[in-house]
């Protein structure tokens, strides 16, 4: 039987922008569960993880700007921070197959509720709202998904990682020829590279690399983009280090804020 996640009464915190963007993240996961009950495809599921994700970002950075004076911004943004990588990584795990102790909708049911228990209406409750007007409640579609700090999947270029080019060895399966690539960017949900040998997009890679001293990846990837020279892959089923490696240099919420 599908199960429906409600907001009730008791997830009250008393200011009305947080109240209605908690309504509306109980709504989105409720569209998660749908999904899943009914069979959608893959894509489906995708896109709604992606959506509520998009809208938790914008959701946490309205509560820190309510926060700004508070004492308890730093523990909330951390707090954020963790819920973020939460998110990430059961999603990356639905998404690929793998075992996961709860379904989306217990998942999700206890992921919102377990904050806004124990954190939100601690924090929030009373607060001064100035920092923010009612006229940016609106639709979830109404912020802009492409913005560097709120995208999908956060984009961290190797520069920012190491102090010398990420080069790896493709293999090509489906022209089953090998090269050298460079990677531009990380992301948690694949990588950018650049590449001189011939690549389609549709194209199933194996792409190896070392990312500083420590860390080798060799991961499948599938090609979704190209530009010139230029390609986007995204993972397919990647390796668990993997997932938590990127998990760790792509969190987006910062501990601390510029004012």
């Amino acid at each position: 039987m599908q199960k429906n996640i409600r907001w009730h009464e008791s997830l009250t915190v008393g200011n009305e922008l947080i109240d209605t963007q908690h309504k509306i993240m109980f709504d989105l996961a409720n569209d998660l569960n749908s999904a899943v009950y009914t069979g959608s495809t893959k894509r489906v599921v995708d896109a709604l993880f992606s959506v509520i994700m998009d809208y938790a970002f914008k959701h946490f950075a309205d509560e820190e700007r309510l926060l700004q004076n508070s004492a308890d911004l730093q523990s909330h943004c951390y707090e954020h921070y963790q819920l973020l990588r939460q998110l990430h990584e059961y999603s990356v795990k639905y998404r690929n197959g793998r075992s996961v102790v709860q379904e989306p909708a217990e998942f999700m049911e206890e992921w919102l509720t377990r904050h806004i228990q124990n954190y939100d209406i601690r924090s929030l409750t009373n607060i001064d709202d100035d920092a923010l007007a009612m006229e940016e409640v609106g639709s979830i579609d109404d912020f802009d998904h492409q913005d560097i700090e709120r995208r999908r999947h956060k984009r961290v270029r190797y520069e920012d990682l190491v102090d010398e080019a990420v080069v790896g060895y493709c293999y090509n399966t489906s022209t089953m020829k090998s090269g050298k690539v460079k990677v531009l960017d990380f992301s948690g949900g694949g990588l950018r590279i650049l590449a001189q040998q011939k690549i389609d997009i549709g194209d199933l890679l194996i792409i190896s690399c070392r990312v500083g001293k420590t860390f080798k990846m060799k991961e499948k990837v599938q090609v979704k983009s190209c530009r010139e020279k230029n390609y986007g892959v995204e993972f397919v089923a990647p390796d668990a280090e993997t997932v938590r490696f990127l998990t760790q240099i792509c969190g987006a919420v910062r501990l601390t804020r510029e004012h």
